[in-house]
Parts: C-alpha cells; structure tokens; sequence
C-alpha cells in the first residue's frame, strides 16, 4: 500500500463527532467502503483508467484497476457488510465484482439520454444511483437510480427514479439483477437522499419535485416498497439549475439545494414528515455549484459554489450563508457535490476533469479550522463530476423513540435530543398515507382504540392489546383522522391521520 495516498484517518482528531463513524466499525456495516471512479474514455492514454477506493479505519489506498467503465456524474458500488467489493454501476449497466456486465442489468435509465451517452460516457444524473440491501433480507439488494430526458429549454430533465432488484445469490454468488427500471415516480425531478427509518431496518427514499415545494418519500420495508407520501411545505423553489439533496448524519435533518437557494428542514424518521422549513438566500456573486452537508453535531450547514464554501450556523434565528474559504483561482478547482466518507471526512467532486478530489478534513470544527484541502486527495487517474450518492449505512435505531420497536441497537453513538412531547405519545406511520398504516406505542398497554373523523364521528373502533396495530384503511375518503387509545390506567393517547 503506497503511503502516499494513506491521509484521511491520520489528519482526523478523534472528537466526539467522529466517533459516529470509527464507533461504528465495531458492527462491520461497511456497505460504503470502496468507491469506484475514473475515466475510460481513452483506453490506454495515461490517466484514463478506473480506480478504487478502499477504505479503512486505517485510512484510504487508492488502488488504479481497469473496471472498463466511465463514470460521467452517476456513480455507485456496493460491498457487503465486510466491506468487500460486490457490484458497481455507472447509470448505463451493472457489472458484478469481476467487471463483467451482470445478467439482466445491461440496459438502465432507458430512452435518448441512454442511447445518446452510454456507448461513450457514463449516465449524467448528478449523484443519481443509490444500492441499499433489502431489508430482512440476506441476499438481495435495491439498485436506485436517476433517468433523465431531454428538453430544448432547460436541457435536461431528471426523472423517471427508477428502482432494479439484484440477488447476489444467484450465478454462483456474483449476482443478476432480478427486476429492472421499475418506475418508482415519475416527473421533473431533482437528486434524491436516503435515511434509516427509526426503527433501525427500513429505509426512507426521498425526493423533492423541481419547481415547487413537493416531497415524495417512499419507505423501503421487507415485503413492499410504500409511497408516494407526499408533502407540500416550505418555500417554492424553482431557480434555473437544481443541485443536491442530503441527510445528516443521523437522519433528522434534510438540505435541498439549487443555485439561488437553499432549504433546510427537520425530518422525523419515524412518521417520515418534514417540518420546520427554513430558506437560505445564497449571496448574488455566488457561481453554480450546490454541494451540501450538515455537521456531524448537526448544528451547521456545509455548502459549495463552484468556487466558494459557505457554512451557516443552524441554531440562530435567521441563518444565513458566510464564505468560509475565499477563492484562490490557482487551485483551478469547480466544486460540485459533497459525500461524506467511511473514515468521517467530506470528498467533493468537480465540475471539470481533474485527478483529485478536495476534501474538508475537519467537518466537526468550523471556519478555516475544518480544513479544506482544494487537492486533498490524489488520483492516478482522471475523474469527472463523479461521486457516490451514500446513506449513512452505520445509522440504526432511534433509540427511546416511539417506533424503536424491533429490538435492532444502533452501534452509532447517537446524540440526537428526542423532543419531550414524542416520548410516550402515540406514533401513525406512515402518514400521510394511501392505505395502510402502522399505529405504535413504546410500552405494552391493554385499552380500546377508536378511529373518528374531523366531526367525530367514529369510523373504527375495536380493543388494543399490545404495542402496535396496522390499520388497513384503503377505500376511506381522503382526509384528517384522529385515532385515540384510551389505555386502561385511563390515560388517552392521540395520533393524527392524513390520508391521501
């Protein structure tokens, strides 16, 4: 392993924010531990060529391969919990761990986009492909991934967000994908995140609808992929271009952003519903861009320009985006998209080919304390817009929440304050819903439940044993629905319902 490219842990200092991360390796979670980029555009010319990013608590090495792949902006490679190298795809097709194209998975992102780009490049959906592995499941996992269209106006459209299923079990243990371009919604879309559910199994899909205040999330559990839930909050965006969408860390905030604005919000990872919607007018010399991040602690917002890095500080009334880094135009840098590493630092791709990524080696610090390093990162290789779009693989639980019910500890050291009115209350998730829905409480109780609505009129009613009970309600008119729990202490507990 050549010394050269060990750099990130060994720059780290080991505050309480990291241990989020190097905690974490105890549980061997390490779906994210080897990234692939690089250019194949020009086989044989020195520095197109494909490489590896193998993470480690020990750092990273960077090993140079020929996958015979080019990345254009879409980009994902999963391991499996050990960290091993399993499957990766640029947005055109998946090839298994041996670079061979897997059996079904040859034609993603279908339509002239597809045709026009993937004979020569990779897909062009910024940060547009996601794998996570199906919950309760050994084997299988959800490729999904961003298409997109053309448009005289704008350019490009993103949609529709396609999902594919692979099982790894299958031709001998290097995989096919089993379903491919699945719809799973369609429209003018931008860059979609993910986030653990609270209950530490399922996972929560997000992804705001261009042009509007529109939210579609969709939950990922064993058996079905629920949604849309749709939510309309916060401030219409519609500026030119769109850039990023990112959770934190432990999944309780949410970041949007486009060149002329930034939106932040709360997200509750047990009902799924955002709230507290807060805009950040981005200054009038900013450039494109629209790289986002949140700090460790949750208490700032990390965002780019192509040649600026802003951060606001969330715990004032009325944040507002400061330059940390003023531009430097030696450094010949436009910075793109932010992804946290394995190891606890943030990677930035670039908008222009380069053979490096910058990297802020202290997102816990603020200021010029965090470190930004234009070059951070050495590649042997070139590497063009490309950057993995990962969830947070080593979030579990939401530990004393309602919906913690399934038994599953988060290894992660969790810092997030639960409000005091959750606790004890009554949790209805998802909602707003199309049909089913799952009512929880934290401790088993015996009582009667009805479900009334805004006249209070009791539309079901029965008895309650237990912890939790899933209500089928498909066919009931659209509307707010209270359900109430009277337990036999006498205490009644209270949910709200939306049904869409």
């Amino acid at each position: 392993m050549n010394n050269k490219y060990i750099q990130l842990l060994s720059r780290i200092r080991l505050t309480g924010a990291l241990i989020l991360f190097l905690g974490a390796s105890l549980t061997a979670q390490k779906y994210d531990y080897n990234w692939v980029l690089g250019m194949h555009e020009f086989p044989g010319l020195a520095g197109f060529n494909n490489v590896i990013l193998h993470f480690s608590d020990q750092g990273v090495d960077i090993e140079e391969t020929d996958l015979k792949m080019n990345f254009e902006s879409t980009v994902v490679s999963m391991s499996d919990s050990l960290g091993h190298l399993i499957f990766y795809s640029n947005g055109c097709y998946v090839a298994d761990v041996d670079g061979n194209p897997m059996s079904g998975g040859l034609e993603l992102n279908p339509g002239e986009i597809h045709d026009w780009v993937c004979d020569k490049a990779g897909y062009i959906a910024p940060k547009g492909a996601m794998a996570v592995k199906m919950p309760g499941s050994t084997n299988t996992y959800l490729l999904m991934h961003m298409g997109g269209r053309y448009d005289p106006a704008k350019k490009i459209k993103f949609g529709p967000l396609y999902y594919s299923v692979i099982d790894m079990a299958l031709n001998g243990g290097k995989g096919a994908v089993t379903s491919v371009n699945n719809i799973l919604t369609d429209g003018n879309l931008e860059p979609f995140s993910a986030t653990r559910h609270g209950n530490g199994r399922d996972w929560w899909i997000v992804v705001p609808v261009y042009g509007g205040s529109e939210y579609r999330s969709f939950l990922v559990t064993p058996n079905a992929i629920l949604g849309p839930f749709m939510q309309q909050i916060g401030s219409t965006m519609n500026c030119r271009s769109i850039g990023t969408s990112a959770f934190s860390l432990d999944g309780s905030k949410f970041v949007r952003t486009q060149n002329c604005q930034v939106a932040t919000f709360d997200f509750d990872r047990c009902s799924g519903v955002f709230s507290n919607p807060t805009l950040l007018d981005l200054p009038n010399h900013l450039v494109g861009g629209g790289g986002a991040a949140f700090s460790p602690d949750n208490q700032r917002l990390i965002f780019c320009s192509q040649l600026q890095i802003f951060e606001a500080n969330l715990s004032e009334a009325f944040p507002r985006l400061d330059s940390s880094f003023l531009w430097n135009y030696q450094w010949a840098v436009s910075l793109q998209n932010m992804q946290y590493s394995p190891n606890g630092q943030i990677l930035m791709s670039h908008m222009h080919r380069t053979n490096y990524l910058s990297t802020i080696e202290y997102p816990s610090e603020k200021g010029a304390n965090m470190s930004f390093k234009p070059k951070g990162l050495s590649l042997p290789v070139f590497s063009v817009r490309s950057l993995p779009n990962n969830p947070n693989y080593r979030l579990f639980d939401l530990p004393d929440s309602p919906c913690d019910t399934l038994g599953i500890n988060s290894p992660m050291v969790n810092t997030t304050i639960l409000n005091s009115e959750l606790t004890n209350k009554l949790l209805i998730s998802p909602s707003p819903s199309t049909s089913e829905v799952l009512v929880s409480i934290q401790a088993q109780e015996k009582g009667t439940w009805a479900l009334v609505d805004l006249s209070g009129k009791t539309i079901l009613s029965g008895n309650w044993n237990g912890t939790s009970k899933v209500l089928n309600l498909g066919g009931m008119p659209r509307g707010i629905y209270f359900f109430l729990l009277k337990i036999n202490n006498g205490k009644i507990l209270r949910g709200k319902l939306i049904l869409i």
